[in-house]
């Protein structure tokens, strides 16, 4: 291929880009070229990288204004999108997991090392019979 032509590739990748909202397997697909290809050039090319980083941020600013002109529109479901993104302040868009042993208390940890399969597999059964023991009432 010749610079010229590659050139060319190039740009109208990064066309058919924006029109895919910034999915590069589907530009990778509609433009015809590998996806190795267009990681290459991106690694090759700080200027394609760069323009292939604009490509993403305008369709990023695109579905933000979408977003907000339907969050204004009264559509909740956006006003939650646009908060969880832009409101981490207040506790939105926090996803937040704790873990607790029984009863709320301090998880209870075995130490397995060194220990054999069968030893392993009877430090379970003995578990699993003191839970349901515990769950019967007995």
């Amino acid at each position: 291929m010749t610079d010229h032509n590659r050139a060319r590739n190039k740009e109208v990748f990064l066309k058919i880009l924006a029109l895919q909202a910034g999915n590069v397997t589907k530009a990778c697909a509609a433009a015809k070229i590998r996806r190795t290809t267009y990681y290459l050039w991106a690694k090759e090319d700080p200027e394609f990288a760069q323009a292939v980083q604009h490509a993403k941020e305008s369709c990023k600013d695109l579905f933000e204004g979408l977003l907000l002109k339907s969050a204004k529109a009264g559509n909740v479901t956006a006003c939650l999108g646009w908060l969880n993104a832009n409101a981490k302040d207040r506790g939105y868009g926090l996803n937040r997991v704790e873990h607790s042993g029984a009863g709320g208390g301090p998880i209870q940890h075995v130490d397995l090392s060194g220990k054999t399969s069968a030893q392993i597999r009877e430090i379970m059964r003995a578990e699993i019979v003191a839970r349901q023991g515990k769950q019967t009432g007995g």
